[in-house]
């Protein structure tokens, strides 16, 4: 076992460690075919603080509930990496989430930027609705510092000193204001960059170093992710929240990507099904052609225009029993639906729960 810092071996005993392999996972964490080995043989230590004790729920729990959908990354929750490949980091990596972001952070059921967080709000219209939120790509994680933070702190345990001042240089000439490898500062310093300058300095951490003392991006991400969702669906859901639209929004300095957060809190999670977020908004219009979802979408296997679509801004649908028997008999296990809205549908008159029209699609910022 790694060495654990001084300071938390006095609770060592309330923690878990962790130690991850990976040995199935969606190969889009790295597209580079002569990448995927060095992701195959990457381990990971990580150490947990005990769960929240978090419910099972079935979608018709939330039978006639409104709710609102907006994207969540697979990045893990309620942890720290403290060493990949043996080696311990020279500072703990925080795991912020993601989906379980609503599990560890009473009073709040996501966080974002102000903007998309103003558009989840609007979209709630002062109701008290639930949230769901659906999976990205393995790649979502990237505008989270905690990729780069993660590649930093590998290097800073790992590169002989030459090396090192080679990595500065290469960081200085993308934003001056670099602290430097060797300073306790450098994971903040990269942090306050902008996502542009973000993204160019983890691209020459992945292209120049990840030969000689770095990480390559693919285990950064796959390092951050949440084990429970290497190789999950795209679109799927998972863990559902209730958001308070009456209530402000939250804004503190707790989170170092961001600063605001939609008040509420987690309800439970949901059991891996073969469905997306798609299912459960059938009459919404997405894209420039605003395709109706339920005529154009393939579910279960959404194309990318698709997804992109998603990503514009919240949606607002409402859990009815017509979607719910839908699913039902496409084989997804949705939990006991009431039996006389069941009658009803039998009978013909499915049109008396269709869903209400769904808010606009928003503009992209």
């Amino acid at each position: 076992m790694s060495k654990v810092k001084a300071g938390v071996e006095v609770l060592e005993s309330l923690f878990d460690t962790v130690r991850h392999s990976f040995d199935e996972f969606d190969p889009r964490y790295d597209k580079r075919v002569g990448e995927q080995q060095r992701l195959q043989d990457l381990i990971v230590e990580k150490i947990y603080a005990p769960r929240p004790d978090v419910p099972q729920l079935k979608l018709s729990d939330l039978e006639g509930r409104d709710f609102i959908t907006s994207m969540s990354d697979r990045t893990d929750a309620g942890g720290r990496i403290v060493s990949i490949n043996g080696v311990d980091l020279a500072s703990e990596q925080p795991l912020l989430g993601g989906q379980d972001f609503m599990f560890w952070n009473p009073g709040k059921v996501w966080a974002s930027q102000q903007s998309a967080v103003t558009k989840n709000m609007a979209a709630a219209n002062g109701d008290n609705v639930i949230f769901i939120p659906w999976r990205m790509a393995p790649q979502g994680s990237d505008f989270s510092s905690m990729t780069g933070g993660t590649m930093i702190r590998y290097a800073q345990s790992n590169m002989d000193k030459a090396t090192r001042k080679q990595f500065d240089a290469v960081i200085r000439g993308i934003d001056d204001s670099w602290a430097g490898l060797d300073s306790d500062d450098a994971v903040a310093s990269f942090q306050a960059m902008s996502d542009k300058k973000r993204k160019a300095i983890k691209s020459a951490m992945d292209v120049q170093f990840r030969n000689r003392g770095g990480l390559n991006i693919g285990e950064a991400r796959l390092s951050i992710a949440d084990p429970r969702q290497l190789n999950s669906r795209q679109g799927g859901i998972m863990n559902v929240g209730e958001l308070h639209g009456s209530k402000p929004v939250i804004v503190d300095d707790l989170h170092p990507d961001y600063s605001h957060n939609m008040p509420g809190e987690g309800l439970g999670t949901l059991e891996d099904q073969p469905m997306t977020i798609f299912d459960l908004i059938p009459d919404a219009r997405i894209g420039e052609d605003q395709r109706r979802v339920g005529d154009a979408v393939d579910a279960l296997n959404p194309a990318d225009p698709d997804i992109r679509a998603m990503q514009m801004g919240p949606k607002r649908g409402t859990i009815t029993p017509e979607i719910l028997k839908k699913l039902q008999d496409r084989g997804v296990d949705v939990g006991n639906i009431d039996p006389s809205l069941l009658a009803l549908l039998g009978l013909g008159t499915s049109s008396l729960f269709a869903a209400p029209l769904l808010v606009e699609e928003l503009m992209e910022e």
